[in-house]
């Protein structure tokens, strides 16, 4: 195998080599974003309480509860779009 050769066959394996950590590190960073996104709270307006919440949990996409200061507990059963008390 003579020089030349060789020289070109390192340049196709480091160019296979950058290839392979950008398409890693695109996946990587996508992955990052969806769980930035997933993350994300916004405040909602209309509950049945003033009262600050300070926990939620849900068991399951609908059925989630809130509980907040002065013992005050709501629920939903539909995502969250509306509360009880």
């Amino acid at each position: 195998m003579d020089f030349l050769n060789m020289v070109g066959q390192l340049a196709l394996f480091q160019t296979k080599i950058a290839h392979r950590a950008f398409l890693c590190l695109l996946i990587l960073f996508n992955s990052l974003l969806i769980s930035i996104h997933a993350q994300i709270w916004a405040p909602i307006t209309g509950l049945p309480s003033t009262e600050a919440m300070k926990t939620v949990k849900f068991v399951d996409l609908n059925t989630g509860w809130a509980a907040g200061e002065s013992g005050t507990i709501m629920k939903t059963t539909d995502g969250g779009d509306t509360w009880t008390i």
